[in-house]
């Protein structure tokens, strides 16, 4: 069993690094409304895409599957469609490293 333990004063600085804050979702809508769109630009891109993926699904292939199992011809044509409409897919990693004094206890 392991407990994880935290120097002093250590807290807020690593649920700032870790947990950083976001809008929170009145400020969402307000955003939203300003800019005169019916839904945020999230959903809006998540249901776009969606909808590629269901109008390019080969008929053939029954039952659910993630985009990875998708033949490669079919998810560059996804991917090129996504692209005439204006939609960026950006992967972003961020590693985080471990404050000095994190300690583990065993």
């Amino acid at each position: 069993m392991r407990i994880f333990v935290l120097g002093a004063g250590a807290t807020g600085s690593l649920l700032a690094t870790r947990f950083p804050k976001t809008p929170s979702p009145r400020l969402v809508a307000k955003l939203i409304r300003r800019r005169g769109m019916l839904a945020s630009p999230i959903s809006w891109a998540t249901a776009h895409l969606a909808a590629l993926f269901v109008k390019h699904l080969p008929r053939e292939l029954a039952g659910v599957h993630p985009p990875e199992a998708l033949p490669a011809k079919t998810r560059q044509t996804i991917l090129a469609d996504a692209r005439a409409s204006d939609i960026r897919l950006v992967k972003r990693i961020i590693r985080l490293k471990r404050p000095d004094d994190e300690t583990y206890v065993e």
